[in-house]
């Protein structure tokens, strides 16, 4: 090992593996001892003991919240902010989405009714006007999209 070729260099004579062994083996028998062994096994038992004490007087409290109706649970969610902030986020570009789709739709029906002052190309300006408006926020819309990396 690294420890072993490290060791060898600093003192040729230094056997690491007999000094790990026998430190290894002197810290496996100290946790091994019986009186480790029983105090732990009397811990454990106390802790068991507690336990077994106050669970029929916690379950009774929560039964008896339960039939009342005034048993309350609370849910803490953990690392939902990106998941949260990504659903406005597409949120938002649904809205734009729509009203981009709106302006287009209007502007459509305005134009080939042919109604109102004509101005560019013979058109009405009020569905010229709403064409501009789709292309502008659908633009819009595309380029915050690739900005975020991800593709509609």
């Amino acid at each position: 090992t690294n420890i072993d070729g490290i060791c060898t260099q600093l003192d040729p004579d230094f056997n690491f593996t007999a000094a790990a062994r026998s430190y290894v083996g002197r810290a496996v028998r100290s946790e091994l001892r019986s009186d480790n062994l029983i105090n732990e096994f009397f811990r454990a038992l106390s802790s068991t003991r507690t336990l077994l004490f106050a669970l029929p007087e916690q379950l009774e409290r929560l039964m008896r919240k339960a039939v009342e109706g005034t048993l309350r649970a609370e849910f803490k969610h953990q690392g939902l902010e990106d998941v949260e902030a990504s659903l406005a986020q597409s949120a938002n570009r649904v809205s734009i989405a729509l009203i981009v789709t709106g302006s287009i739709i209007g502007s459509s029906v305005v134009v080939s009714a042919g109604k109102g002052s004509h101005g560019w190309f013979g058109l009405p300006t009020l569905g010229v006007l709403g064409y501009i408006v789709a292309t502008i926020f659908g633009i819009w819309l595309i380029v915050s999209i690739l900005k975020s990396g991800r593709r509609p």
